[in-house]
């Protein structure tokens, strides 16, 4: 479930939710510091659906995203006006098929709202299998059309945000910033070389998440 930041965008996004409501990968675990169900339901919204491969807590229906012949997909196709889906599929073994099956749910001009590893640790929570840019989800949801001005990157587990920018220092590390000093230049390269996989494995870079807006054509 969500980080601080997962939860705040969403909150910041709160003209483009409305009824019923798809939370996908709704399974809480007990170090999880938000609560996507709760801020909803705060924000007076009660039609909600949580869907994980796993049962527990907030957790409506057990599914698969990569079974095509899920009853789930069958059974709520075209329902959905909001669909919440972060930090999922990194997980999924086919990001296609989890978005062909999310995208069959989706009502039209639904919003889609999600969050996706650019840097990030290997995890298995259960598996770790992909990290993307913007671009990879235009791709994989081109039955959305993406809003520009909310695309983001934010450092995980923090407050800052930024613009997606293609050419940001966050992403060009080769890159000299024309705000950068010359030797902060050479301090970040020679980190880069020597210590990108940190002392006593600790990563000495920031994890970067992807967030984007869709809306269902």
């Amino acid at each position: 479930m969500p980080t601080l930041a997962q939860a705040n965008y969403v909150k910041e996004r709160n003209t483009f939710i409305r009824e019923p409501i798809l939370i996908v990968g709704a399974k809480m675990y007990d170090y999880d510091r938000c609560d996507f169900r709760a801020d909803l339901k705060a924000g007076g919204y009660h039609d909600i659906t949580g869907i994980d491969l796993l049962a527990g807590e907030e957790v409506d229906h057990q599914v698969d995203l990569c079974n095509k012949d899920a009853d789930f997909f069958k059974q709520f196709e075209n329902k959905f006006n909001t669909i919440i889906c972060m930090s999922v599929l990194m997980c999924v073994p086919n990001p296609f098929i989890a978005a062909e099956n999310l995208t069959k749910v989706a009502a039209p001009g639904a919003s889609l709202l999600l969050s996706e590893p650019f840097i990030h640790k290997h995890t298995n929570m259960p598996k770790d299998h992909w990290r993307f840019t913007a671009n990879a989800l235009q791709q994989i949801f081109s039955s959305f059309s993406f809003l520009e001005d909310h695309f983001k990157m934010v450092i995980t587990r923090s407050d800052e945000e930024r613009k997606y920018d293609p050419n940001s220092t966050m992403i060009r590390v080769s890159t000299k910033h024309l705000e950068e000093t010359v030797f902060g230049y050479f301090l970040r390269r020679v980190t880069r070389k020597f210590l990108a996989n940190g002392i006593f494995h600790v990563s000495l870079f920031p994890e970067i998440a992807v967030y984007a807006l869709g809306i269902k054509k």
